[in-house]
């Protein structure tokens, strides 16, 4: 009925003219994907070293951690963030305690409000 070969079938059932000469170990090694990320680990290996391998990791680490950071940034800006920002700014701070509306204005017209207030004073 099913003939013999050297791959287990771990205990599955074939229906009568099934292929069995499926080995899930020759497709690994013959898999031309799974041949180019074993030549790539070693293309690292011997490149770098194995010292830097670790060091390259952190620094791809850190990367992502900084790219996901500011993609939460982008996605849930914070009010609280942008007054930080704004209230460590000393042309800022001088325009709110002349009590100048800052909100979408360049720095150059947050200045020239600042000229003007002070002329009119």
């Amino acid at each position: 009925m099913s003939t013999v070969t050297s791959c287990t079938n771990y205990g599955k059932q074939l229906k009568p003219g099934t292929v069995t000469g499926y080995c899930g170990f020759n497709m690994a090694l013959t898999d031309p994907i799974n041949i180019l990320l074993v030549l790539g680990v070693l293309a690292v290996i011997l490149i770098w070293g194995p010292q830097k391998i670790p060091e390259l990791a952190r620094s791809i680490g850190r990367a992502r951690k900084e790219f996901d950071d500011a993609s939460k940034g982008l996605t849930n800006p914070t009010g609280s963030l942008q007054q930080g920002i704004s209230a460590s700014d000393p042309l800022i701070d001088t325009a709110q305690k002349l009590g100048i509306n800052t909100q979408g204005k360049t720095r150059q017209e947050i200045s020239d409000e600042i000229v003007n207030a002070a002329k009119s004073k």
